[in-house]
């Protein structure tokens, strides 16, 4: 996104015309879309997304296909069976973790460099 304005939008910003920078709407299917035009701030950004709920990014895409506004979506978190939704608050929940790989990777050659340093001075000991 350009630091110059865009044309046609009058002034970069001007926080006394009620504009609206930052907005928020829950969909039918229970995602938030975070719409953010050109001339917000990171404090409207925070004052808006202090009011949902714990989410997740998912996408982005444009308003408009010649509007420089663009929509976030964000998603409950998921959780696993049998565990309780994370709670803003940190209320003791365990929350979701992502899926990791079981595979294990090859040793690089700093591994094995570093195993044979341990290997040869406990040999010592």
């Amino acid at each position: 996104m350009p630091s110059i304005p865009p044309t046609g939008h009058g002034p970069w910003r001007n926080p006394f015309d009620g504009e609206r920078f930052v907005s928020v709407r829950r969909t039918a299917r229970g995602l938030y879309e975070l719409a953010v035009s050109p001339g917000a701030d990171l404090h409207e950004i925070v004052n808006v997304t202090a009011t949902m709920p714990s989410v997740v990014y998912l996408d982005h895409r444009p308003a408009e296909p010649s509007d420089p506004t663009v929509i976030l979506t964000f998603g409950p978190i998921p959780t696993p069976t049998g565990r309780r939704p994370y709670g803003p608050h940190g209320t003791g929940a365990t929350g979701w973790t992502p899926a990791l790989d079981p595979t294990d990777d090859p040793p690089t050659l700093t591994d094995i460099e570093l195993r044979d340093i341990v290997n040869r001075t406990l040999r010592r000991l």
